[in-house]
């Protein structure tokens, strides 16, 4: 149905055709821009005729009006087909994958890697588009806006085409979209009236003798020069700041045989006085080596490497240095000649295998003789060396090898490991901090700094990153996210890129929860690092997200049966009006039957917002297309009811106007929209406001009686009543009322004095030896946790013997709305401790112990008092077991000579008898 319109239809062939043509050109450029562009436009083009023709059957009517609202899904179920054979599980899954596309980038230096996520992305997007194409122009009347609409996507990716593909993709995306036009203006012109079979024919045959023309024209200018003149379009990409990197979960990411790493994926090449930064990418630095072809010459002996990919992202093969081919891979390698990095046109496939050969590293006296580097600037570019740096210079051998060992070994001296390694900016002033004994440094700062005093020594170097280490598996190794490294790598003639991998003697224990490459190689320093644990609320997104989540699914049954209830009521009302209105009319006469069969249409009419419900049964003619039955409807029922068959209407009469009814409310019905059909269910217009009034109706209206204000006699009754019961109590009665109100409010923080005291904290002239001393500088990190810290106070003493702390003791007071005395808070806590606790007892005492590889910690929770106690150790501490014993000792009150001199086990430490005995 619809309001009465002199101009003809749109047809919705050439609307469609528009469609087609413009987007298809647009995905025809886009597809250029991929390393496959062939196979990228079949994509797009694929995506386009899903939308378009999803949105063409409707219009159509050869399809229900809903299927214009499912070119997305089923795009989106296409493009997850097409991806299924790369999404192998793990990282290679459809929302990693396409992930992957977006974050990649890659716009400004094309063409770009055809990774499996661009499959996704193309089918959805052009899908999308070429509903949009098609929809638009049909529903505003405007066919031009097919090609208009993906015009700014098809001009945008001609800007960025590849030299190789330029001609050819701009030429067919000119050409489509010239036949796009020519339907949409076909189509323009017949809305308008002109549809004569001859003009049309002519018409399309000069648009054809046209468009041949252009192409030969377009072919021509494009050989010449003239249309797309040679001129470089290959971008150089400046250096940029590595990524930090991503968390990621453990999981097995290839395994290597036949050799040990490390295995470089890239390298940090250019310094700017601050951060180290990735190497500029030139398209004219890549090429590309056949399969199974030689990288480079062999001029030392060689071995092979096999790798396994297991799931690895990116494109990058791990590779070690020194490579001479790779073999096995089954297809062309991207070689970057800059950093010798190896790589595929897409991403790693899942089950790749291939072979490194790689030449034997050269020796240190190889080394130590290799002739002067001859190396771009940008390798030995450094600012100028800190006084620290120069002075260790100064008394440095003259030969490069030897002052680079020399630089690095006083290095390892004085720093010592502590943090991750994400990279960040280091400078030379932080180089000369880094010189001075009991410096702490991220690995990254240490291999950072080794770069620069290499420089600074006289050998070009930069970074390499990648894999080093590893689990051993099945004769090989097997190479997991924690092994992820950077590295010192230095350039000697003739031997190329050697790679340096140095491990500072000394690291600083953690307590930290995050993944560990832990080497064997590596001691604690000779300090403990020293940690203050402070409680505190995270309420989270993912948490948040996982509650509601759960309130949700819990109540979704609830919420939908309101929904209906509330939204679908009005069904039910007109349905039982219906039957009322039937049997009402059955009762009453073939009149009233006419009557009720017109008011049953009218209203469903007004519900579907169709015309106007006061008007007459010939004027509302006008409100729908012109229908025979319509016409012959509300000529019968004008008769019927007002006119010269109002006092002679028969069954007959009746059961026309009940058939025509109902033929002509199906065809209206079935020529709505789903959307449309839906609100007219549940719409309340006709059941507040009906056709007739004579009819019966279901629908409550509300009517309000005013009660009777009540006399002021009763007022005053009922004021003395109140008077009597509350505001007439006896002062007496008043003075007892607020002494135990007072007494309530007092009494819980009596209780809570006595449940909580002070807790005594720790020997103040030492344990056994050992001194303890305060830490202020740590007790004021708990008054800046802030509001969300589960913590009020808190004290941390360290146990020293000498001047090396073995030892931290952290004393915790909890605010009085955290009862450690429950199971559930004691275990949020040791959660975010990490590790597994395990029960050990300290004579009567219950203490909670983890045992990590660096630290013995233990934890206690008293259980009269809110606190926590919180003992670290260095695993190197040979009286862990007798200072815990006595710091126990003294804070139950007991004698330390004989919990502790005596040396009696755990379970035979003597203490008082009765109620103190259990705690």
């Amino acid at each position: 149905a619809a309001e009465p319109n002199t101009r003809p239809p749109l047809r919705p062939g050439p609307v469609a055709l528009a469609g087609l043509c413009g987007v298809g050109a647009a995905a025809w450029m886009v597809g250029g821009l991929l390393r496959e562009p062939m196979l990228a436009r079949g994509m797009g083009l694929l995506g386009v005729a899903i939308g378009t023709l999803l949105v063409w059957l409707p219009l159509k009517r050869l399809a229900p009006a809903f299927v214009q609202y499912l070119p997305v899904p089923v795009a989106a179920v296409v493009g997850a087909v097409l991806v299924a054979p790369a999404a192998t599980g793990g990282a290679a899954n459809l929302p990693n994958l396409v992930l992957e596309v977006v974050k990649g980038g890659g716009l400004r230096q094309t063409p770009i890697p055809f990774d499996p996520g661009w499959r996704f992305i193309l089918v959805v997007f052009f899908a999308l588009l070429g509903s949009a194409a098609t929809a638009l122009p049909a529903g505003l009347r405007r066919p031009r806006l097919a090609v208009a609409i993906p015009l700014p996507i098809a001009v945008a990716a001609g800007f960025i085409q590849p030299p190789s593909a330029a001609a050819t993709s701009s030429i067919v995306a000119i050409l489509l979209l010239m036949v796009g036009l020519t339907f949409a203006y076909g189509s323009d012109l017949a809305a308008n009236g002109v549809v004569d079979g001859r003009f049309e024919a002519r018409r399309m045959a000069k648009g054809l003798g046209m468009l041949v023309l252009l192409s030969v024209v377009l072919v021509v200018l494009g050989q010449a020069g003239v249309l797309f003149p040679n001129r470089p379009r290959n971008q150089v990409i400046p250096p940029q700041r590595p990524p930090p990197p991503q968390l990621q979960s453990d999981r097995e990411l290839f395994k290597v045989t036949g050799g040990g790493g490390p295995w470089r994926v890239g390298t940090l090449e250019v310094y700017d006085g601050a951060y180290w930064l990735l190497p500029a990418q030139d398209p004219k630095a890549v090429r590309k080596v056949q399969a199974d072809a030689v990288i480079a010459p062999a001029n030392r002996p060689t071995k092979q490497v096999q790798f396994d990919i297991t799931d690895l992202a990116g494109r990058a093969l791990p590779a070690p240095a020194g490579l001479v081919s790779i073999t096995g891979a089954h297809r062309a390698v991207e070689l970057d000649t800059l950093t010798g990095v190896p790589r595929l046109p897409s991403r790693l496939p899942r089950g790749l295998h291939y072979t490194a050969v790689v030449t034997a590293p050269p020796t240190g006296r190889e080394m130590a003789d290799a002739p002067a580097a001859r190396v771009r600037p940008e390798y030995t570019f450094v600012p100028p060396a800190p006084n620290a740096v120069a002075a260790m210079l100064a008394g440095a051998p003259a030969n490069p090898f030897d002052r680079l060992q020399y630089v690095r070994s006083k290095l390892y001296e004085t720093v010592v490991a502590a943090g991750a390694g994400t990279p960040t900016r280091i400078t030379p002033a932080r180089v000369d901090a880094m010189l001075h004994h009991g410096t702490t440094a991220t690995p990254y700062e240490i291999t950072a700094a080794e770069a620069l005093l290499a420089r600074w020594a006289g050998v070009p170097s930069r970074i390499g990153f990648g894999f080093h280490g590893g689990e051993p598996a099945g004769g090989g190794v097997s190479v997991h996210p924690r092994n992820g490294a950077a590295w010192l790598e230095v350039y000697f003639e003739g031997y190329g890129w050697i790679p340096f991998v140095g491990t500072p003697p000394q690291a600083k224990a953690s307590l930290s929860k995050s993944q560990k490459n832990l080497d064997p190689s590596v001691r604690s320093s000779d300090e403990l690092a020293l940690t203050v644990y402070i409680a505190v609320k995270r309420p989270t997104i993912r948490l948040l997200f996982e509650v509601v989540r759960y309130w949700l699914l819990l109540s979704l049954p609830f919420i939908l049966l309101a929904i209906a209830l509330v939204g679908g009521y009005p069904y039910a009302f007109k349905a039982v009006r219906r039957r009322r209105r039937e049997k009402w009319a059955r009762r009453w006469g073939p009149g009233n039957r006419v009557l009720v069969a017109y008011a049953d249409f009218r209203d469903r009419c007004f519900d579907l917002n169709l015309g106007d419900v006061r008007a007459t049964p010939l004027a509302y003619l006008a409100a729908l297309e012109r229908d025979d039955e319509h016409k012959e409807l509300a000529w019968l029922v004008t008769r019927c009811l007002w006119g010269d068959l109002a006092d002679d209407v028969r069954d007959g009469d009746a059961e026309a106007a009940e058939t025509l009814t109902a033929s002509l409310l199906r065809r209206v019905v079935a020529e709505q929209t789903f959307v449309n059909r839906l609100l007219g269910a549940v719409s309340r217009a006709s059941l507040r406001d009906p056709y007739s009034d004579d009819v019966p109706n279901f629908w409550p209206r509300l009517r309000l009686r005013l009660r009777r204000r009540p006399s002021d006699g009763m007022d005053r009754r009922r004021r003395s009543l109140w008077a009597r019961s509350v505001g007439g109590l006896n002062p007496a009665a008043g003075v007892i009322m607020a002494l135990l109100l007072g007494s309530c409010a007092s009494a819980p923080a009596q209780a809570q004095e006595r449940l909580n005291p002070p807790p005594r904290l720790v020997p103040p002239d030492g344990v056994l030896g050992y001194s303890v001393q305060p830490e202020p500088k740590a007790d004021r990190e708990f008054g800046e946790a802030g509001s969300s810290s589960l913590m009020s106070t808190g004290r941390v003493f360290t146990v020293r013997e000498g001047t090396i702390i073995q030892g931290s003791v952290q004393v915790s007071m909890f605010k009085p709305d955290v009862d450690t005395r429950q199971v559930g808070v004691r275990a949020k806590v040791l959660s975010e401790l990490g590790g597994t606790f395990h029960i050990v007892k300290v004579g009567p005492v219950r203490l909670l112990t983890a045992n990590r590889p660096e630290q013995q910690v233990y934890v206690w929770f008293p259980p009269e008092r809110n606190v926590m106690y919180l003992f670290i150790y260095r695993k190197a501490f040979t009286a862990i077991q007798p200072v815990t014993r006595a710091m126990v000792a003294y804070v139950r009150g007991w004698p330390i000579d004989e919990v502790v001199g005596r040396g009696l086990p755990p379970g035979t430490v003597p203490g008082p008898t009765g109620p103190e005995a259990g705690r």
